[in-house]
């Protein structure tokens, strides 16, 4: 069998008070196989090479709701929705 090689996909939110300068930070990661050939004509970037873990397919192959459903831009942004939502801000 072809050795693959393992890589991940990691988006980092950050959020920053007026008040007194607190940071909110939260990260989402996907973790997946890189190909040495592109396969799938959708997406952009890397999605033709990565292949994300618990899949056969790129990103470039996958329909745009599973995608979402694994992406690490969506995990990072859900994390600072949540850690915000703690917080009394008058917004």
């Amino acid at each position: 069998m072809k050795e693959r090689l393992t890589a991940r996909s990691q988006e980092v939110a950050e959020a920053q008070t007026d008040s007194d300068g607190t940071i909110f930070s939260s990260e989402g990661r996907v973790k997946g196989y890189i190909l040495n050939e592109e396969i799938g004509e959708f997406g952009f970037g890397y999605d033709p090479v990565f292949i994300p873990e618990g899949y056969d397919k790129t990103l470039a192959e996958l329909d745009d709701e599973v995608k979402n459903s694994i992406s690490h831009r969506r995990k990072a942004i859900e994390k600072m929705q949540e850690a915000l939502s703690n917080l009394n801000l008058n917004m």
